[in-house]
């Protein structure tokens, strides 16, 4: 075992979902994951000679999507996003500004998240379930996905 570098890539998405059509949002989202996909089952499986430490080390696809859903409120835009997306990238479905929920709206909420999801057939990703077991015997509290982040500043020191 040694030391391995991760060349990591964030994505922003700046005002999905803010159009009147959203169909084109979920368009030119998916339309970029699938053609990275494609890109790079050209490059594995092509016949030209292959390039090993780049194709090891630079990696082009999208592995995980971090979808922070707005509290209080599942949209309809939120449940069909993650069923379009699910099974070609691992959804981590996260309520941002959590901070601004009670202790029992965020329980509720996140309870009506991961049973909408349940129904519709979304699988979020799954995280180990032995790390999770650990975090929640040192932390004495239950980790069930929706993850929440809170999204005030610290206070002034």
């Amino acid at each position: 075992t040694g030391k391995h570098e991760l060349v990591v890539s964030l994505i922003d998405t700046p005002g999905y979902g803010e159009n009147l059509n959203t169909v084109d949002s979920f368009d030119v989202i998916t339309s970029h994951v699938e053609g990275l996909f494609e890109a790079q089952l050209v490059a594995e499986t092509s016949g030209a000679e292959r390039d090993y430490e780049r194709l090891r080390n630079e990696d082009p696809l999208v592995h995980v999507c971090l979808y922070f859903i707005a509290p209080h409120r599942l949209k309809h835009i939120d449940v069909e996003f993650m069923r379009r997306l699910h099974k070609k990238v691992n959804i981590v479905p996260i309520i941002a500004k959590s901070d601004t929920m009670t202790t029992k709206e965020k329980e509720e909420f996140k309870l009506q998240v991961r049973e909408t999801l349940a129904r519709e057939g979304i699988e979020p990703y799954a995280f180990d379930p032995i790390s999770l077991r650990a975090m929640e015997a040192q932390d004495r509290q239950e980790y069930k996905p929706p993850w929440a982040v809170i999204g005030s500043p610290p206070p002034p020191p």
